[in-house]
């Protein structure tokens, strides 16, 4: 009988990456890979600009990836830089869990 991590892991490489329900080829730094993207907007306070804007909202986008090819592209973390689609983006954050990598990044300007 197979373990719970066993079953999440097929229904990961069989749903969640199949290009055909969840996930999309992309190329992250000159290696194509099977992801799954979502755009994040996230409005900003107040507080966080120098001239009191409101309502600004910045675009961001969650790239998720197996862990072997958030390996394989050199485990970036805060601050670096990945090149998705031919376009920059900066890492604001990354989390994993289970195999899996939640990479944060916005475009690099």
């Amino acid at each position: 009988m197979k373990t719970f991590k066993e079953h999440l892991t097929n229904d990961l490489n069989s749903a969640f990456f199949n290009e055909r329900e969840f996930a999309e080829k992309v190329v992250i730094n000159d290696l194509e890979m099977t992801v799954v993207l979502d755009n994040i907007k996230e409005k900003k306070s107040k507080g966080e600009y120098e001239y009191g804007y409101t309502n600004h909202i910045e675009a961001e986008k969650l790239i998720i990836l197996k862990y072997s090819d958030y390996e394989l592209i050199g485990s970036p973390s805060q601050g670096e830089r990945l090149i998705l689609n031919g376009e920059s983006f900066e890492i604001l954050d990354t989390d994993s869990c289970d195999g899996i990598v939640d990479v944060k990044v916005r475009v690099f300007k």
